[in-house]
């Protein structure tokens, strides 16, 4: 992940229509054959309907089943048969089908009710659709900035002190900040001696084990070097302590709205002299606590052992040969990390630094997104700024920002809340984490481009064309030293090539009405993803 800086803009994607011809014609034709047909067929109908024609109850015969009469359940069937018919047979002399539909369903009143509504208050409609139905939903940002979470601030900084856990092995270091395995103690004191149980364990110990992770290192070590106003200052998080305060903020916000797919986030505690009996933790670090899910993530099962062979055991079962099995991880690959995207999107937040290493893969094959300190809030516009950001320069996409340099500052939380929809529709910054949505799933799917060395190659490849990946290919493909000519797309080209159409319509440029580009919620719907 970098610090990165702005760029020049990109050209276009041409537009794409499509034309229908013949189709009134043709149906004109059909219906001008059928019509002499259709009255004969609608007499039989209504014949057969007729409720007179409809046997009546009692039934021939009966039985007791608990205690209850089949023949007073059939009945009452028969008695429903026959106001559906005499409900079919009014039908037949109604222009407006779909109206008694509405009617037989109880859905018309509720449609009235909201028409009245609109009609009497249309202000007050419009301001409630505005603010709680257009994503982000402004007014559960503001509720939350505002409210819940300074209550939710309090209610862990009195009850989760370093005399809460005790730390176990190192499990990784970033840039920003150490994690380790951790072990809950309930506070009772001095903790014993951690001792790491691997394989089996039980319910009691999967609950007590947690993961610790240590915001910033070395000079980075202490809250005193972050902002105190910095999440409300409209400006982009600096130094590892404002990325360390900025992940636990997103995971709070994400905690509180119940969003599925992330990392079960416990809270965070600062080491004082009046919390700290634990020799553990340092005095004045700042700690974050998570439930322990995994230790291994997406990019463990590709980097280390046979992959696919790894990784088909968590997201590909029952595939057996290699290109069915690439196939089969990518559409899960596809499933899940959309999904969460798209949870996290809802809400405001766009992640910003989506690669294979920020997921997290359980034993049952699901997924939770991890390292939120690049993401940021455009619902309350925490941790942006319109001429600097975060990423991974392998998985970013080309604009290298979430939103045009033309954007203004965010404003206060309040003020970014209430325009925070705006936002969203003439921005798009969801495409933002689409993007790198498409490079994962290109390198789980592609053998070429598993490494981090050949993704570097391809994004070089890329820029030539624009970063659009149907070009490349087409362009490329075969052509001596092209990095497309050793790549086996099989796993994509499979099943028509639905797996190649979602990535090439996640791994390109946006237009200039910043579209061009699917986002996570629509690409969701690309059947690639829910087809088997």
């Amino acid at each position: 992940m970098s610090v990165c800086s702005r760029s020049s803009a990109r050209l276009p994607l041409p537009s794409r229509s499509t034309t229908r011809t013949g189709r009134r014609t043709a149906s004109s034709r059909v219906h001008s054959s059928s019509s002499s047909s259709s009255e004969s067929l609608s007499s039989l109908w209504r014949d057969a309907l007729s409720p007179e024609n409809v046997p009546t109850a009692p039934v021939p015969w009966q039985a007791n089943v608990d205690g209850v009469q089949i023949n007073d359940a059939a009945a009452a069937a028969v008695g429903g048969a026959q106001q559906a018919s005499s409900s079919l047979m009014s039908l037949d002399n109604t222009p407006n089908f779909f109206a008694n539909l509405a009617d037989a369903m109880q859905l018309n009143d509720a449609v009235e009710a909201i028409a009245q509504l609109a009609d009497q208050y249309p202000v007050q409609m419009a301001a409630f659709v505005y603010l709680a139905l257009l994503p982000p939903s402004p007014i559960f940002g503001i509720v939350d900035y505002f409210l819940l979470r300074p209550i939710d601030d309090l209610i862990i900084s009195t009850t989760l002190t370093p005399n809460n856990f005790r730390v176990g092995p190192k499990l990784g270091e970033g840039n920003f900040g150490r994690t380790f395995e951790g072990l809950r103690t309930g506070g009772l004191g001095r903790a014993p001696e951690y001792e790491p149980r691997y394989g089996a364990q039980t319910d009691q110990e999967k609950r007590n084990r947690v993961v610790l992770k240590r915001i910033g290192t070395g000079t980075f070590a202490s809250t005193d070097d972050a902002r105190s106003d910095f999440l409300s200052r409209g400006t982009v998080a600096r130094g590892a302590v404002e990325v360390g305060l900025t992940e636990s903020y997103m995971n709070g916000v994400l905690r509180r709205s119940l969003c599925p797919g992330i990392a079960q986030y416990i809270g965070r505690f600062n080491v004082t002299r009046n919390n700290n009996d634990n020799l553990d933790f340092s005095m004045g670090s700042e700690w974050l606590v998570f439930g322990f899910e995994s230790d291994a993530t997406l990019g463990d099962l590709i980097n280390i052992g046979d992959y696919p062979e790894t990784a088909a055991q968590y997201l590909a079962k029952g595939a057996r040969d290699e290109v069915a099995q690439r196939t089969k991880i990518t559409k899960n690959v596809a499933r899940q990390l959309l999904g969460v995207c798209s949870a996290l999107h809802a809400r405001g937040i766009v992640h910003r630094d989506i690669k294979p290493e920020n997921v997290l893969v359980t034993n049952t094959g699901a997924f939770r997104l991890i390292d939120m300190g690049a993401a940021t809030d455009l619902r309350n516009g925490v941790n942006y700024s319109p001429d600097a950001g975060m990423l991974d320069p392998l998985y970013g996409p080309p604009e290298s920002f979430v939103m045009p340099d033309t954007t203004s500052r965010a404003p206060n939380p309040l003020v970014a809340a209430l325009g925070s929809p705006l936002v969203w529709v003439l921005n798009a910054p969801d495409l933002f984490d689409s993007y790198s949505v498409g490079i994962t799933l290109l390198r789980v799917a592609v053998p070429a481009l598993s490494s981090e060395a050949q993704l570097k190659k391809l994004n070089q490849e890329l820029s030539r064309f624009d970063y659009d990946l149907r070009t490349w290919r087409r362009e490329t493909e075969g052509m001596g030293g092209g990095l497309a000519t050793r790549c086996d797309f099989s796993a994509l080209d499979g099943g028509g090539g639905l797996g190649w159409d979602l990535c090439c319509r996640l791994v390109c440029p946006r237009n200039s009405l910043q579209r061009g580009r699917l986002g996570c919620r629509m690409a969701r719907l690309h059947p690639f993803v829910w087809l088997p």
